[in-house]
């Protein structure tokens, strides 16, 4: 059987996450940082609330798409794992949910790591 699939924008599977943090100077927060080439997302570090210094810190959520406005030209992008569901990002780090109508998380996952 064959499939008729369309091209679509990544603008039509993409929905801009801006989920502002409300940090507690008291609690520790886990904070994200996306690998080059592909290699995932991961956990930079914990750390205190009242260490925090970035006044604009996001929330993510697992399986969102997101990305690292310095470095994306060299594959800094990909899926927020289960581990780091409510975890923040600076505002250098855009973070979108996907319109799972129109797409598998699993499969933008693929597609990211290109002709590997």
């Amino acid at each position: 059987m064959i499939t008729q699939h369309s091209m679509v924008h990544l603008a039509d599977l993409l929905i801009k996450s801006e989920e502002q943090a409300e940090i507690d100077p008291a609690k520790t927060y886990k904070l994200v940082t996306v690998k080059l080439w592909g290699k995932g997302v991961e956990l930079r570090g914990e750390f205190e609330g009242i260490g925090l210094t970035n006044s604009q810190l996001f929330v993510v959520k697992e399986q969102q798409f997101i990305l690292s406005k310095i470095d994306a030209r060299n594959g800094a992008f990909g899926l927020i794992p289960a581990s780091l569901n409510n975890a923040v990002v600076s505002s250098d780090f855009p973070t979108f949910s996907l319109n799972t109508l129109k797409i598998i998380p699993a499969y933008l996952n693929w597609l990211r790591h290109g002709s590997e």
